[in-house]
């Protein structure tokens, strides 16, 4: 039997089958649906036939919202990590200061070489 996709999110009116909502819900197994159950744009009927009553239009829907949200974490992501990185290079002439000041007053080259260390491991350095 060919496996249909569901586009849009709504409410079974008629029919039953077996959808696959593992693109949504994660579930390993392919659940009932029937007379008054809801489906989800981007689930896949395996077995059986229904109609659907349309209630969330392209763009509305559950899948487009978790598309969005992913989206816009990721652009979060970006702002914040850049950020991070204009304030880290902003701190290397200020580390390449401390670590030779080190140096100078303890003549001990690796102490001079873990104030560097210390900065490579601070959160913002990644």
């Amino acid at each position: 039997m060919e496996r249909i996709g569901i586009p849009f999110d709504g409410e079974v009116t008629a029919g039953e089958a077996m959808v696959n909502q593992s693109s949504m819900t994660g579930e390993s197994e392919a659940v009932l649906k029937r007379c008054g159950t809801s489906v989800f744009a981007g689930t896949v009927i395996e077995e059986g036939e229904l109609t659907i009553e349309v209630s969330q239009v392209s763009g509305c829907g559950r899948f487009d919202r978790i598309v969005r949200m992913i989206e816009d974490s990721e652009k979060l992501k970006s702002s914040v990590e850049s950020r991070a990185e204009r304030l880290a290079d902003r701190l290397v002439p200020y580390t390449l200061l401390a670590a030779a000041a080190t140096w100078v007053f303890s003549r001990n080259l690796t102490k001079a070489v873990s104030v560097l260390m210390v900065d490579g491991y601070l959160p913002t350095r990644g």
